[in-house]
């Protein structure tokens, strides 16, 4: 007889086991699912992390493939641009003018996703506008290259197919560097790889180059245009000079060697400057002007809009007026949720309906042996950058003059003194004898003062001890009644 009742327990090898029941079944595979439930509900956790930016990696890439499969069924046809003298040209050789304004970006938050698809339909529609200017942020790309097209494509590009508008790309590198780092550049292979056979797309390869030289950007364009080239060969480019973008004049004396090529400039300046930062160009070469505006802060007026308008009538100067949008102003729009024009944006709506205003347009004198600083206007790059003061500027330069005030001309070339035997200027003033001027090299060195006096004035600079000029500044000497009437007149270096 068994020690313990037969029917609850079984003898195997000497050994007694209970029955297998299907209460006990279950119990231990319970016990075996809830552990390795436990050690899944960890490794998740451990790993969650890392999950999380797996799937933020790989998430725009394939909302990316979705999107150019779907799109490869789509084309939206417009014609393939080309340059000719001053014109850009269509297919047919018509000339076009491209005109409209600048969307600051993709990155603006979350409600830009939407709104900016929608703000370029309106202004497609309703202002008349056959071009967008966007920027580019090279940090976006770096990133996540996927991210960084999926949100070009959805926000700028596809909205701006369907409307049928060119676009034009500028960029910002690293914290709005002047010139790109090797990121910036594979960036731009990546777009012109992508975009290559896509005639919508215009690149503007430097945004706004300063505290650099000009033959440092002309090297970087010698440099990277045939990059952009030999990928997309047909494609229209825009470069633009030093100073933010402002002066592209002085490409006359060193053309880039390339066609399809345009020549921007940022006009946001007096009228009195315009000619010497982009009118001789434009009578020469395709000019467009990528960005201007007004607002309280800056030097260029609601009649200095009016009148860069006005110029690019005259010469049929494409442009993109900053921006369409109602924060980061200059701002075209007052209220974004009804697109409200600006005062400012109302004048640049009038323009794209129709409206001009009239406009004399510069004559530039041509002696080889004068470089201009002021004739009836500034020239050689020369922008006003005074304080104190307000100068007049027009056919003379007038000014009331204020003891602590001065008058400061500056340049972002550098003007080689060797090169000149003379400084010439004309003073009218009862207390002239009261001024000083003298010469600022790039670097920020100055040269000692010279006197002036009532009439004309020829200053040597042969001896100057400055490597280079870039600024001219006049100021008083010795204390004068306050205001004084101050009047200058045909300034110049003279070989």
């Amino acid at each position: 007889m068994y020690p313990y009742n037969h029917y609850k327990y079984i003898k195997r090898d000497q050994c007694y086991f209970p029955p297998i029941t299907t209460s006990h079944v279950s119990i231990k595979y319970m016990k075996t699912f809830y552990i390795r439930l436990q050690i899944l509900l960890i490794i998740i956790l451990v790993f969650s992390p890392l999950l999380y930016l797996g799937y933020k990696k790989l998430s725009p890439q394939l909302d990316l493939y979705l999107y150019d499969l779907s799109a490869q069924q789509t084309i939206y046809p417009i014609s393939t641009l080309h340059t000719q003298d001053t014109k850009i040209l269509n297919d047919k050789n018509e000339p076009i003018r491209l005109r409209g304004v600048n969307l600051i970006s993709t990155n603006w938050g979350d409600k830009y996703n939407d709104w900016n698809p929608k703000a370029i339909e309106h202004a497609a529609k309703n202002w008349h506008i056959n071009v967008i200017r966007t920027r580019i942020y090279e940090h976006e790309y770096v990133e996540n290259p996927a991210k960084f097209f999926l949100n070009l494509e959805t926000q700028i590009l596809d909205p701006a197919r369907k409307n049928g508008l060119y676009v034009i790309i500028h960029p910002w590198f690293g914290e709005n560097d002047s010139l790109p780092d090797n990121e910036g550049i594979k960036m731009w292979l990546s777009i012109a790889n992508r975009y290559k056979n896509d005639p919508h797309i215009i690149y503007d390869l430097l945004a706004e180059p300063r505290d650099t030289t000009f033959d440092t950007v002309f090297n970087t364009y010698t440099s990277l245009i045939p990059k952009i080239r030999s990928i997309s060969p047909n494609s229209l480019i825009m470069v633009t000079g030093l100073d933010w973008g402002r002066d592209i004049n002085a490409y006359l004396d060193s053309p880039l060697p390339y066609t399809n090529l345009v020549y921007r400039v940022n006009p946001y300046n007096k009228t009195a400057e315009f000619p010497g930062l982009f009118g001789k160009i434009a009578e020469k070469y395709p000019v467009f002007f990528g960005e201007f505006g007004t607002e309280d802060k800056l030097s260029m007026t609601i009649q200095d809009v009016q009148n860069v308008m006005a110029y690019a009538d005259k010469l049929s100067i494409g442009w993109t007026a900053w921006h369409f949008t109602s924060s980061g102003c200059p701002c075209l729009l007052s209220n974004e949720l009804d697109f409200t024009p600006t005062p400012y944006g109302d004048l640049v709506k009038a323009n794209l309906a129709g409206t001009t205003w009239p406009f004399t347009l510069p004559t530039f004198d041509t002696d080889p042996t004068k470089l201009y600083v002021y004739s009836d206007f500034l020239e050689s790059g020369f922008s006003d950058y005074s304080w104190g003061i307000s100068n007049q500027l027009g056919t003379t330069i007038s000014t009331n003059f204020h003891n602590g005030a001065g008058i400061y001309f500056s340049t972002p070339r550098r003007i080689d003194p060797k090169t000149f035997k003379s400084f010439v200027l004309t003073i009218d003033s009862k207390e002239a004898g009261k001024f000083s001027l003298r010469f600022k090299s790039w670097d920020n060195k100055l040269s000692n003062s010279y006197l002036l006096k009532n009439g004309p004035n020829a200053i040597g600079i042969s001896d100057i001890q400055l490597d280079s000029i870039s600024g001219i500044l006049i100021e008083s000497n010795e204390t004068i009644p306050d205001p004084t009437i101050l009047k200058i007149d045909h300034i110049y270096f003279r070989k």
